[in-house]
């Protein structure tokens, strides 16, 4: 399907702007935007595993992306200075919250109904997206907040037990 997730908005207040932050990435890392990261024992910034146990937020980014990477003729390129390997993030917190789709099994994308709202569940990696995953209920990472029935999209905030930095 292609829908990766995104930032949707932050608590209330008025304050609908998420936190974000540019971080170092490991070498060989190759997620894609949308893809959740955590920080490793290094200080740098690798995508999660299946299951996370903490996510510091969602990837704006692809790592190799930024300035300076993938530029034109640049097998012929010998050296290169000024380009720094780091991604933006946006924080998973307490007030952000996040949209994407969800899948249930075979069904991608599962219809987003106000039932779910209040309901908890797991992430998965579908392919190069992250996806709520409606099946797994045991591993939960993820609280339905509200739901864009148009679009398929449920919006949702990360669990505080997963928060990397509440």
């Amino acid at each position: 399907m292609g829908r990766r997730f995104q930032t949707s908005k932050a608590g209330t207040g008025g304050d609908s702007v998420p936190e974000v932050q540019v971080f170092p990435y490991a070498n060989g890392q190759s997620f894609k935007d949308g893809a959740l990261v955590v920080d490793n024992t290094d200080g740098v910034i690798v995508e999660c595993g299946a299951d996370p146990a903490a996510v510091l937020g969602v990837a704006l980014q692809g790592a190799g992306t930024g300035p300076g990477f993938s530029v034109a003729n640049d097998s012929d390129v010998v050296a290169r200075t000024g380009v720094a390997q780091e991604v933006s993030v946006a924080i998973a917190n307490r007030r952000t919250r996040f949209h994407g789709r969800a899948v249930n099994g075979a069904t991608d994308p599962v219809a987003p109904l106000q039932t779910h709202v209040g309901e908890q569940y797991g992430v998965a990696k579908v392919g190069n997206d992250w996806v709520i995953d409606m099946a797994d209920t045991s591993n939960v990472v993820v609280e339905i907040t509200d739901i864009y029935p148009e679009l398929n999209l449920f919006e949702f905030k990360f669990l505080e037990a997963v928060l990397a930095r509440p």
